[in-house]
């Protein structure tokens, strides 16, 4: 009996791309300490789960977090502001 797989061929390279610098996340400049006392940049290894969040990301949060109110619970400013945000994202 034999089996028959199809045939894979190798992801498009986007010579374009491949020179970007690596996207801005938080804690890009946290550093460990050794144990000889130096330290270094520390290297995030587990990311498996989790992915580092952009900095770009962060800051629209920050911006938008005072303006935030419960979407389609509320009557108040903030929740018709934070309803109407959600909707038109919803739409893009």
């Amino acid at each position: 009996m034999s089996v028959d797989t199809p045939a894979r061929t190798a992801p498009a390279r986007h010579p374009e791309h491949d020179s970007c610098e690596p996207l801005a996340v938080l804690g890009r400049d946290v550093r460990v300490p050794l144990a000889g006392g130096d330290d270094i940049p520390y290297a995030a290894l587990d990311q498996a789960a989790s992915a580092p969040v952009l900095s770009r990301v962060w800051d629209e949060l920050a911006a938008y977090a005072p303006y935030y109110g419960s979407v389609h619970r509320g009557a108040g400013q903030l929740s018709r502001l934070s309803t109407d945000r959600y909707e038109r994202s919803r739409a893009d």
